[in-house]
C-alpha cells in the first residue's frame, strides 16, 4: 500500500513543453495569413486566366505547408507533455518537423537552381507587368510575417515552467533579434518565410532588369546567389535539429553551468561522467556519476542544485563514494 508521503515522491513528468509558447502563436498566424494569400492568389489566377499569379498561390501552398506543420509541431509538444510514453518529454516533436522542414527547403533550393540554370541557357519570355505585380504582392505577405515571427515588443514575456523550479518569466525587449535564442522548429519557418522573401526580391529585381536594359540574364543569376545562400542555411539547420535527435551533447554553456553547479555543492567532487543533451525547446537533461568522499553524501543535493539553471529538467545523479584523502 502507497502512503500519502510516498506519492509526494513521485518525480514529475515535466520537460518545460506545457507553456504556450510565443512562437506558435507567431507561426500559426503567419500559417493564416499564408493559407489566405494563398487562396486569394489562385481564386484571382484562375479567374484572370494569370498564369504568374495562379503559380505562386500554389507556391504560397508549399509554404503554408510548412508553417502549419510547425504549428502542428508546438500543438503536438504541449498536448503529449505529461505523456509518460515520451521517456524524456515531448519536445523532439519540433526537431523532427524542423528537420523534416529544412529536407523539404533544401528540396525546393535545388529545384529553384536547377531552374535558374536552365533559364541560363535557355531564356524565356517575361511578363514583366504580371510578374512584378506577383513578385511584389509576395514580398509584402513575407516581409509582415517576417515582422510577425521576428517582432519583440517590450511587453512580450516568455513563460516556462519548470517543474520542480519557480515559474521564471523574462522580458524580451531587445532590438537586436538573435535567432540562435529560438528553437529549431521556429529556426525552420523563419528560413521558409526569409526564402520566399529572397526570391521575391531576386524576381524584382530581375524584372526591372530585363525590362530597362535586356539583361534577361539577370534574374537567373540572382536566383541562384539567393539559393545558395538559402542552401546553407537549412544545412545549418538540418545539422543542429540533427544534433539533437541523435542526442548529441550539449552546448559548452550548459555544461559549464552544471560542473560550475556541482563544485557549488561540493567543491572536492570528482565528475567521474557527465552526460548533457538537448530534449526540446530550451529544455536539457543531465546524467551524472560524482564521486564524493564526504560520507552518506546525498544526489538531491547536487538534483537541487542543478534544476536551479535555467533549461535543466530531471537530473539524474549517481554517487560513488570515495575515500577521504589524507
Amino acid at each position: 500500500m502507497t502512503s500519502k508521503q510516498d506519492s509526494k515522491q513521485i518525480v514529475q513528468h515535466d520537460f518545460g513543453n506545457h507553456s504556450i509558447y510565443q512562437e506558435e502563436k507567431k507561426t500559426k498566424l503567419v500559417t493564416i495569413i499564408t493559407l489566405v494569400t494563398m487562396v486569394a492568389e489562385i481564386s484571382v489566377g484562375i479567374w484572370s486566366g494569370s498564369m504568374a499569379l495562379l503559380a505562386d498561390g500554389v507556391h504560397m501552398g508549399g509554404h503554408a505547408l510548412a508553417l502549419g506543420l510547425a504549428t502542428l509541431a508546438y500543438y503536438l509538444t504541449r498536448k503529449y507533455a505529461d505523456d509518460r510514453s515520451f521517456t524524456w518529454g515531448s519536445g523532439k516533436i519540433n526537431d523532427l518537423v524542423a528537420y523534416t522542414s529544412s529536407i523539404f527547403l533544401m528540396g525546393t533550393i535545388v529545384f529553384i537552381m536547377w531552374e535558374s540554370v536552365n533559364r541560363l541557357f535557355n531564356p524565356v519570355q517575361m511578363l514583366y507587368k504580371e510578374a512584378a505585380i506577383v513578385a511584389f504582392i509576395g514580398l509584402l505577405v513575407n516581409l509582415f510575417s517576417i515582422f510577425i515571427l521576428v517582432r519583440n515588443p517590450e511587453n512580450e514575456h516568455h513563460h516556462h515552467s519548470h517543474g520542480n523550479h519557480n515559474h521564471h518569466s523574462h522580458s524580451v525587449n531587445e532590438k537586436n533579434i538573435d535567432l540562435n535564442s529560438y528553437d529549431n522548429n521556429f529556426k525552420a519557418a523563419v528560413i521558409h518565410v526569409a526564402a520566399d522573401s529572397a526570391t521575391s526580391v531576386a524576381a524584382l529585381l530581375g524584372i526591372f532588369a530585363a525590362w530597362a536594359w535586356g539583361w534577361n540574364w539577370l534574374d537567373p543569376m540572382i536566383g541562384l546567389i539567393a539559393s545558395v545562400v538559402i542552401l546553407k542555411w537549412s544545412v545549418g539547420l538540418l545539422k543542429s535539429s540533427g544534433s539533437v535527435l541523435l542526442d548529441k551533447e550539449s552546448d559548452a554553456d550548459i555544461k559549464s553551468q552544471v560542473i560550475d553547479s556541482i563544485k557549488v555543492v561540493n567543491p572536492q567532487a570528482d565528475i567521474m561522467d557527465l552526460h548533457i543533451w538537448s530534449v526540446g525547446p530550451r529544455s536539457f537533461v543531465v546524467v551524472a556519476i560524482i564521486g564524493s568522499s564526504i560520507e552518506e553524501d546525498s544526489s538531491n543535493r547536487y538534483r537541487t542544485a542543478l534544476e536551479r539553471i535555467e533549461g535543466v529538467y530531471h537530473p539524474v545523479i549517481e554517487i560513488q563514494p570515495l575515500s577521504p584523502s589524507i
